[in-house]
């Protein structure tokens, strides 16, 4: 099944479109749930206008499927989807919902671009007699493709995250005019509240610690939103191979 270069290009396709998708879905809620501070049922509601936006996009695709090349729908699908991720990889603490919301719509439409064309152009050269292992395969290794993308994911998040702290840490030297302004800040305003110099000096401290982790979370999850977007322009030229056949091929049955 896979020296049909049409079937390997839409499955090789297809497994990381749905890396990618289980990656943002996994990450997406996760940065609003710890970084924005969305309860879990508004962060749920933000990933809808997806779903609504692949219910508009994907029978509009259906429509000019046998017009348009599967190849130009699927390289413009790449596209929308790793522009929405990079505008995710731009997300800080004040990102709004609408920000949020039209990036996933931009998502939403990249993804209908892909599913139909995928589904359809990848089995289309396939023999009849082959045609329910050859569904059986593209399924799977879809599905292995975005277990492989979560589990790839979430793994490297922590050690993005743990970089971004390195990185903010260095620059925070007790001797800089800047540090040493902030600290003073914000210690003389827990000594305000009643606190002595000692354990306003110490919340101080850790007040700035708290601020770093969280802005190093805020860096980690920008990088792998970025780091998807990019990485998935790479199936562009597989999608180049995505040619509509002019006729399935008839059933050659090897009878002995």
């Amino acid at each position: 099944l896979f020296k049909d270069r049409v079937f390997l290009s839409g499955t090789i396709i297809g497994a990381m479109m749905f890396a990618i998708l289980m990656s943002i879905t996994f990450l997406l809620p996760l940065f609003m749930q710890q970084l924005l501070g969305f309860p879990a049922l508004d962060s749920g509601f933000a990933l809808m206008p997806r779903a609504f936006a692949m219910m508009i996009g994907i029978p509009i695709v259906g429509r000019i499927y046998n017009r348009v090349q599967p190849r130009i729908l699927v390289s413009l699908g790449v596209v929308l989807v790793s522009t929405s991720a990079v505008l995710m990889s731009r997300y800080t603490l004040a990102t709004s919902s609408s920000s949020i919301v039209t990036a996933i719509m931009i998502q939403g439409f990249g993804f209908a671009l892909l599913f139909v064309p995928l589904t359809t152009v990848a089995l289309a050269a396939i023999p009849r007699f082959r045609l329910a292992d050859a569904a059986g395969l593209n399924s799977l290794i879809r599905q292995i493709g975005g277990s492989l993308g979560l589990a790839g994911f979430a793994t490297l998040l922590p050690h993005f995250v743990a970089a971004a702290h390195t990185g903010l840490s260095a620059h925070l030297d007790p001797g800089r005019p800047e540090v040493q302004a902030r600290l003073a800040a914000m210690q003389a305003g827990l000594a305000a509240h009643g606190l002595d110099a000692g354990a306003a000096r110490q919340g101080a401290l850790r007040i700035l610690n708290g601020t770093v982790a969280q802005q190093s979370s805020v860096l980690g999850f920008e990088r792998m939103f970025l780091f998807a977007g990019l990485g998935f322009l790479l199936v562009i030229p597989f999608a180049m191979f995505l040619r509509r056949p002019a006729g399935a091929p008839k059933p050659k049955i090897d009878l002995h």
